[in-house]
Formats: structure tokens, sequence, C-alpha cells
């Protein structure tokens, strides 16, 4: 196999001599985290420690003997754990020995190959041991929010066994000029949504692990068939590539109905998910429904957004999916190219000669994926696509992780094609947590955003409301029921026994917190007919204003805006989203008596491999903000970093040895760059 950049991808017969040919089911798929990363592991130990050369006789034979024969192990009890995490300790410690502390990124993502903060989906290869209890009981079944819950015993462990540069944060300062993305013409919405229904739909199945949601229906029943191929697999977030879902119930007297949350992920280009969606969707939103008001107030998806979707899924969504894990497929081998091309430079043959073996693996998917082209309209031919995507995921990050943010940006930058689309929004200083977005266009002056980065984006929201407290800003409180649900309504757990419940009140107040949150819903209201590339963050803001208008604020004091856009944003990529809300930000100053506004956001994109355990939450401040607030949150910020870095509490074992602001800031960079690449594609089907 050719090692050079370009990306060979014609179907070639496998290492047993037939071709390639994917499951009939996904769920017969075996193969789980645990033996991916003990392959990969072993590979790395053989490469970099033994010398031994990738392609050697018996090479890929003892391999897979070692990875099948590891994963079998069993973790049932204390010393079985110990006896699986122990095979990992044993690669981790020689590969340490061998590449020191200038790859403790490396050595600390082969760690953490395959960790998911919350589990799995049906099929996306999540590692298992990693997230074992001490005492073999199972694994816990659980969102573990980085910095906030326990680190896994499994991670803690190896975590002890790497040496890192040890790095500070030293609280620089980033300046990037804002380039906006091309236009299309017209409003296009993102295709990665939530739709929240106000009742428990039926057809779950809570047989651990799987716990699948298998063709959701409402418990009167509806007039569709039934189709067994539609899954959606158990979560406690959102935003991920597989169908998942979560349910709840609602308190007694509480603020909330039951409900059950469902995400296509990537399934928005499946026509089959997106009719039985609308099925759904219709049947709530029915005049006559009991549940029309209550699926409205949680903002869902609409259904003119999911009937555009659908249009373009009937036209390209097999073509558009190949495209999307192509351009990855791309981007992951480039990186390894420059990986393996900056070893062999520095003089170390045997991490050169991993990254071959890594970029045969990439050009396996490749030639996968070549297969699965043909297969339109087959629905297990596009579960195959997103296992292969989250596999890519983890093998791009693989090679970034040995590059310098600087090397990374520019060994995406060519790429011809991604760098004709894409303009970085994420500086290159590893350590810096405050960037500034100058020049954000607004379609009158250009505007600048001040960008500070947290640990996630729960705790960017709890961050910023203790700041703005302490400069006397009270929080105007939320009291929400069933009957005054709205989609501007902040999410749950901020006020359900959060911060934005029964706040500390300042001794004098000198303005008003107000929390909002701009939900799934907004796509439709900016997809009306003859609404042609509106000004959406316009548009947004007169939608606000009124709702903002409704709550009773104190109007004798200074209104600060906080807008978390999460759900808003879906995948859009920056280039796209910053305008919209620098628009919004311009339209509620000048227009609407808002003095300032301040933007949050969960950059948990896809909850793929790297995308997940290094995930960010933003604090995006629209100019300066009031008083010294920038300053007062960029030194909240670093001390939420630190404390993960140098406290010895499991908790705050998150700050992975000093190396999670960067590699946390290389997923978001390259995030960045595949979110525009893709939103290109996607976009040029509207």
């Amino acid at each position: 196999m050719d090692c050079k950049a370009t990306l060979q991808a014609a179907p070639k017969p496998s290492v047993e001599g037939n071709p390639w040919l994917p499951r009939s089911s996904i769920d017969d798929k075996q193969k789980d985290g645990d033996q991916e990363q003990f392959s990969i592991l072993w590979a790395a130990h053989e490469c970099i420690v033994t010398g031994r050369e990738v392609g050697s006789e018996g090479f890929e034979t003892d391999r897979k003997h070692f990875a099948r024969e590891s994963r079998a192990l069993p973790t049932k009890t204390k010393e079985e754990v110990a006896l699986k995490k122990g095979r990992v300790e044993q690669l981790l410690k020689a590969l340490t020995q061998a590449l020191g502390a200038e790859h403790g990124q490396f050595l600390i993502n082969l760690a953490m190959l395959g960790y998911r903060t919350s589990g799995g989906g049906r099929a996306r290869k999540v590692s298992n041991l990693l997230r074992s209890l001490e005492d073999g009981e199972g694994t816990p079944d659980v969102y573990l929010r980085p910095f906030e819950d326990p680190l896994p015993f499994v991670i803690r462990g190896l975590m002890g066994i790497i040496q890192t540069r040890g790095l500070a944060l030293a609280g620089n300062l980033d300046q990037l000029a804002f380039q906006e993305g091309a236009s299309s013409g017209k409003y296009v919405p993102p295709s990665r949504f939530t739709a929240s229904f106000p009742l428990t739909l039926t057809q779950s199945h809570e047989s651990p692990p799987l716990r699948t949601l298998s063709d959701p229906r409402f418990p009167s029943g509806g007039s569709d068939a039934q189709d067994s191929r539609i899954k959606y697999s158990y979560m406690g977030s959102f935003g991920f590539s597989e169908p998942s879902y979560t349910s709840w119930k609602a308190e007694t007297d509480g603020p909330e109905y039951d409900g059950t949350r469902l995400s296509l992920g990537a399934y928005s280009l499946d026509e089959t998910y997106l009719l039985h969606l609308l099925g759904l969707l219709r049947q709530a939103l029915a005049k006559e429904s009991e549940h029309r008001k209550g699926y409205k107030g949680y903002g869902g998806v609409r259904i003119r957004h999911v009937e555009a979707l659908l249009v373009v899924a009937k036209k390209s969504g097999h073509s558009l999916a190949i495209a999307w894990v192509r351009q990855l497929a791309e981007v992951a081998n480039v990186l390894a190219h420059a990986a393996g091309k900056k070893a062999r430079q520095e003089g170390q043959a045997g991490l050169a000669a991993f990254f071959h073996f890594v970029q045969g693996r990439i050009h396996r998917r490749a030639m996968k994926l070549e297969v699965l082209k043909a297969r339109s309209g087959d629905l297990s031919a596009f579960d195959n696509i997103w296992v292969l995507e989250s596999s890519l995921w983890e093998l791009a990050f693989m090679g970034a992780t040995c590059l310098s943010l600087t090397e990374l940006r520019d060994a995406l930058g060519s790429l011809p094609e991604l760098a004709s689309h894409w303009k970085p929004s994420v500086g290159t200083d590893e350590t810096a947590l405050h960037e500034t977005l100058q020049n954000v266009p607004t379609g009158q002056l250009p505007q600048d955003f001040n960008r500070i980065y947290a640990p996630t984006g729960t705790s960017a929201a709890k961050c910023l409301s203790e700041v703005l407290l302490r400069m006397n800003y009270q929080v105007h409180e939320v009291t929400p029921s069933p009957d005054t649900l709205d989609p501007f309504v902040p999410y749950f757990e901020f006020y359900m026994g959060g911060f934005l419940n029964e706040p500390d009140v300042p001794m004098a107040a000198v303005g008003t917190q107000v929390w909002v949150n701009l939900s799934d819903s907004l796509h439709t209201k900016l997809l009306k007919p003859g609404l042609q590339a509106p000004n959406p963050g316009t548009v947004i803001a007169g939608m606000l204003a009124q709702y903002v208008a409704a709550l009773g604020v104190d109007d004798t004091l200074p209104m600060l805006l906080v807008v978390d856009f999460t759900k808003f944003g879906g995948e859009m990529p920056n280039s796209h989203l910053y305008p919209i809300l620098a628009q919004l930000a311009c339209a509620l100053v000048t227009d609407h008596g808002v003095q300032h506004v301040v933007f949050l956001r969960s950059n948990l994109k896809f909850n793929t491999g790297p995308l997940d355990r290094y995930q960010s939450g933003e604090i995006l401040v629209y100019r300066q903000g009031p008083g010294n607030l920038l300053a007062r949150l960029r030194t909240r910020m670093t001390n939420a970093f630190v404390d993960g870095m140098v406290k010895v509490d499991i908790v705050q074992a998150w700050g992975l040895e000093g190396e999670y602001v960067p590699l946390m800031k290389k997923v978001y960079l390259l995030s960045d760059a595949i979110s525009c690449w893709r939103w290109a594609r996607y976009a040029a089907e509207w």
C-alpha cells in the first residue's frame, strides 16, 4: 500500500481473499471498542517498542489474535477487571518509556480510545472496559460529565502511567480575523435536531446494554405501518450520529410533562427515519391532539423543517452520507500522513511505522465506503456508513495528537477542496482560553465576539451565572409550568434545582441577567414560504423580544440577555452560525432595549469518540460585555481547568495531566474544518 497522502480507495480483496460485504443487520456486529483499542495499542507497541515492520509475516494474524483474545476477557469481578486493565497498562508503560512526555497527548488518546462519556449506541464501538466499575459490577448507564462527575476507575489508573509536559495555562489572548461562509442564496437549516414529545413513547426494550427504542409509537397507537428496522439507542445526551433517545418522568406538580426526546443524528439523511418521524410529528401537532401544546412548548423540530429535509434525503441522502464520510477519510489520511512525516523527520522510525499502519486502516475503510456507495436505499448499508464514521474520527484524531495546532491547521489546509470552504474560527495557541473573533458580519457594521472556553456547556453556564452575580446582575427567575412552557425557556437542568432556581440576590443590583434558549423549532419559522434569504438573526430577535417583554423583567435596570444556542446550532459551522448570532445580538441591542448579549453553547457535536471525551463549552460575549466581565470569565475558567489538572480528587482527574485543553482545542479546530466542508456539500443540495 502506498503511504503517500493521496487516499487510495478502490475496492480490493480482504486479507482472507474475499471482497468485503456489510452485515445484513448492524446488530449482528460483535466487534466493540475494547477490541479496537487492544488492536491499535498492540500495533503501536509492536511498531514503536519492538520495531516490528507493518506487513511482516504474522503481523496481522498476531494483531487480530491479541485483540480478540483480550476483548474476550471477562470483567465480572474485581480481579477480572484488574487483569484486563493490566493488559492495557503493560502496553502503555512500554510506550510511555519509549516516547516520553513530548508524546503525552498521543499516549493519553491511546489510553482513552473508544471512550464515551455516555455509554454507547447500538454500533458505535464504545469501549466497555474503560467504563467498567472497579468491582466488576458492569458499566454505569449514565452520562459522566467532564470535570464534574468522576473520571472512570480504569482511565484514572491509566493516566497515572503516562508522562506529560505539565503545561500551564498562561492566560493568553488569541485574535482571529473572522470570515463568513459562502451563502447559498436562501436559508439552509441544519440536518441535526431533536424532537421532544410530551409523553412516553412505547416500544422500548429495557434489557441492558442495548435499551433500544424500536419503532417508537404513541401509546394510543397510530395509522402508520410498523418498521422493525427503525431503532433508537438509549443515550442521556443529544447530538450523536446514531438515532438515539432519552426519556423522563415528570415530577409531581413539576414544570414539565413526561417526555421522550428523539435525535435522528445523521439519519436525518434517510427517508425511512424521516417519514416515521413525520408520522409522529403530525400525530403530536394535529389540531385535535392533546399533545400539541406540550410539543410546541418543548421547542422540538417542526414539520416544515423535516419535510424540507425529506426532499434532500429522497434526492441524495445516501450519496450525501457517503460524501461526508469520504471527506472524513480524506482528513484522517492527510493527518496520519503529516504525523508520520513529522515522526520520520524527528528520528521516530517506530512512530512513523505506526502511522503507516494507521493509514492502512483508513484506506481499508475508504474501500468499504466504496462498496457501500453502490447500496443506495439499503438501510443496513446506511447503518454501516456511520460505523465507519465513528472509526474514522478516532483515526483522524490519532494523527492530530502528534501535531501542534499550527501543524494541524496547515495539514487540514493542504486539502484544496476543504481549504476552499474553510477559514479557521479556532486559534492555534494551545493554552489560550480567550479568543477574539474580529469582524463577524451582520449585514451592517461587522461586530466582534470574545470566546471563552469552558470544560462543558453546563460548566460555562454555571460559571457565567456565578460571575454575573458577583458583578451584581440579579437573576430573573424562571418559574415555568406545563402551561407556560415555551421554546425560549432555558434548559430544565438550569432551573430544576439548578443555578436559576432560587439564586443568590445581590445587595445592590446593577442589572438583570435574563436566560433564554434557542430551540430547534426556530428553523421552521425561518423556512416560511416566500421568506427567501431572510436576515435570520433579525427575525429571531423580533420573536425573542416579544417573549422577553412578556416575562415582566424589571425595566429600571439594564438587561443582560444570556442566549443558549446549542440546540439551534445543530451542525452548522461557525462560518454560517456566528453571523446569525451577531445579527441577532446587534438587533437586540439596537432595536429592542437589551444592553448586553452573551451566548452559550455546548460543543458536544456528534458524541463520537474524541468529539465527546474532549468536549468543550463556550461563552461568546458580544463586543466586550459589561465592565470587566471578560477578565473575570477568563480567570474563572482558568481556575476551572487548573483545578482539574492539579487536584488528586477523582472528579478533578479530568485535567488529563495538563493535556485536556490542548486536546479540546484540537478537537474544536478539527470539527471546525470538517463541519465547514460538510456544510458546503450539504447546502449545495438546497
